[in-house]
C-alpha cells in the first residue's frame, strides 16, 4: 500500500473515532467534555419552584472549568457598526448544551466598577485587559441578591445560571446569572 493511501486510511479511521466519541459516547450524569467539567451530583437547595419546572433551566449543578471555556474559535464578520470586521466567537457544542444550566465555577475577582465584577481564570495582572489572556478567560457576573463587597484577585467559587453571548462584541462572551458565592 502506498504512503498516500496509508495516510488517507489513518485519517479516515481517526475521523471515525472522533465522530464516535462525540456522538455515540454515552454521557454519564452531568459530565460534559474531557476533564473540563466534573459532575457535582447535587442540586441547589434554593431553586424556586418555577425554575424547577422550567424546561430551560436544569436544577443540577455542573462544575465548569476554564479549560473548556478556552476551547473557542472566532469568525470575522463585517457589519455596519464594524465595517473593518469584528471577531465573533463560535461557541463549542458542550457549552451550548450548558446554556441556562446551573454551573459552579471558581476564579479570580476583577472589579469593573464600584458595583460590578467579572470572574477571571487569571489574576488581574494577567487577565484579559492587562495581560495576554483572551476574552474567553473572563465571565461577567450578575449576582442573585445584592452585589457583595469583593477584593481584586480574591479567589472565589460561584454557582449560578450559565449563558453565553456570540453576537454582541461589546459584551462578555460568558455570563453567570443569579450567582451566589459558595467559597470566598
Amino acid at each position: 500500500m502506498s504512503k498516500t493511501k496509508w495516510a488517507l486510511l489513518v485519517l479516515i479511521v481517526s475521523v471515525l473515532f472522533i465522530v464516535e466519541y462525540i456522538f455515540f459516547t454515552p454521557n454519564k450524569g452531568n459530565t460534559v467534555g474531557y476533564k473540563a467539567i466534573v459532575d457535582t451530583s447535587r442540586a441547589i437547595d434554593d431553586i424556586s419552584e418555577t425554575e424547577k419546572r422550567s424546561p430551560k433551566i436544569s436544577k443540577d449543578t455542573v462544575k465548569l472549568g476554564w479549560q473548556l471555556l478556552a476551547n473557542i474559535d472566532y469568525v470575522e464578520e463585517k457589519t455596519e457598526d464594524y465595517p473593518g470586521g469584528v471577531l465573533n466567537p463560535i461557541i463549542n457544542f458542550q457549552l451550548k448544551n450548558l446554556k441556562n444550566h446551573y454551573i459552579e465555577i471558581s476564579g479570580y475577582v476583577v472589579p469593573m466598577d464600584e458595583n460590578s465584577y467579572a470572574l477571571s481564570s487569571n489574576v488581574m495582572s494577567a487577565c484579559f485587559f492587562c495581560g495576554m489572556a483572551g476574552p474567553e478567560s473572563v465571565m461577567g457576573i450578575q449576582f442573585k441578591n445584592d452585589t457583595p463587597s469583593l477584593k481584586t484577585d480574591q479567589y472565589i467559587s460561584l454557582v449560578g445560571i450559565f449563558s453565553y453571548n456570540d453576537t454582541n462584541p461589546e459584551d462578555w462572551i460568558y455570563h453567570i446569572k443569579d450567582a451566589k458565592i459558595l467559597k470566598k
